[in-house]
């Protein structure tokens, strides 16, 4: 089971969205590919919807449409369990810095933390992203960090022979 975060969501539906990663959009499709051949789920947290959701409302339809379409996805609610664990990653982080961050800075990363705790909750082998601050929600955990960057690109179509190649010859023009 793999947890995906709005990165992965966002070069679904906007595959210009991240320039900065190679063909991402292939990579998130091919990735798609491999995991519904080898009937992995794909969660998709609710946090990470309301994320993408945000400057894509005309096509709200059409991304969720599109997600429940695909049988290897299946959205998880931010249920009670994946709250309290949500907090109790957040409170650990707060802990490790020995001092309490404004309340500005606590929520920047509060969708990170819940993503996390819905991986750990549901025992998720890995989180795909773009975002480097996965690893400090999952540390002490088996949860793989897979960056979409990292990703296989799909394999390259077969060539097609050129007519001298294969032996054909060219017709001759009227």
């Amino acid at each position: 089971m793999i947890v995906v975060d709005a990165n992965f969501l966002v070069l679904m539906f906007d595959h210009d969205a991240m320039p900065h990663i190679p063909r991402g959009a292939d990579r998130i499709r091919h990735y798609i590919d491999i995991l519904t051949s080898d009937r992995q789920t794909i969660v998709i947290p609710t946090p990470a919807i309301s994320e993408l959701v945000v400057g894509r409302l005309p096509r709200l339809n059409e991304i969720i449409t599109e997600i429940r379409r695909q049988r290897c996805f299946k959205i998880q609610d931010f249920d009670q369990p994946i709250a309290i664990e949500t907090g109790i990653i957040i409170d650990a982080t707060f802990r490790r810095r020995s001092e309490t961050p404004p309340v500005d800075s606590r929520n920047a990363f509060k969708y990170d933390a819940m993503i996390a705790a819905t991986a750990r909750v549901l025992g998720a082998d890995a989180i795909c992203t773009d975002d480097r601050g996965y690893g400090k929600w999952v540390d002490g955990t088996n949860i793989a960090v897979r960056k979409i960057a990292d990703l296989p690109l799909p394999p390259q179509p077969a060539q097609q022979p050129l007519p001298f190649e294969a032996g054909v010859t060219a017709s001759p023009s009227p």
